[in-house]
């Protein structure tokens, strides 16, 4: 399946403001729930989809970027589509870029991350899913700037 016939849900919900499902919302729309969703906490996702026929219409997901937010800061994981045989390793998520020693674990959204899958700048999250819009799902780039969640990094 080539990326035109994937189409793009957006779901998002920012804390205090509620949210909503968008499907081939443009640009702007996500971009705005990108800034509106890390100034408040929430969440962005955006699923490139297919729609399918039988047995009955509906929305079937293959790929997924989320950022998962409090204010100023999030997390982004990606679930590229499952491959037959591969391994759980394909769920993916951001981590800082180097060799950073561990400095410990950061309560987000009610859960303990390693301190280095947590962002602060996000630009990095208008970079990752405006590549994922621009492509219709999961590139090569994505990929390689995210690690598998069972791979961590030393010191975890």
């Amino acid at each position: 399946m080539s990326a035109v016939d994937r189409q793009l849900l957006l779901t998002f919900w920012t804390e205090g403001q509620g949210g909503a499902n968008i499907e081939n919302p443009p640009w702007a729309i996500i971009e705005e729930q990108i800034e509106k969703v890390f100034e408040s906490g929430g969440n962005v996702e955006l699923s490139a989809v297919r729609r399918v026929f039988e047995p009955h219409e509906s929305l079937l997901m293959l790929e997924t970027m989320s950022m998962l937010a409090e204010p100023g800061r999030f997390r982004l994981v990606v679930t590229p589509q499952r491959i037959a045989g591969q391994r759980k390793s394909n769920l993916r998520q951001w981590w800082e870029e180097g060799d950073t020693a561990f400095r410990g674990l950061e309560r987000l959204r009610g859960h303990d991350w390693d301190s280095r899958t947590v962002c602060v700048d996000v630009g990095i999250a208008k970079w990752f899913l405006e590549e994922f819009f621009e492509h219709r799902g999961v590139t090569k780039a994505i990929r390689d700037r995210t690690s598998s969640v069972w791979d961590a990094k030393p010191g975890t």
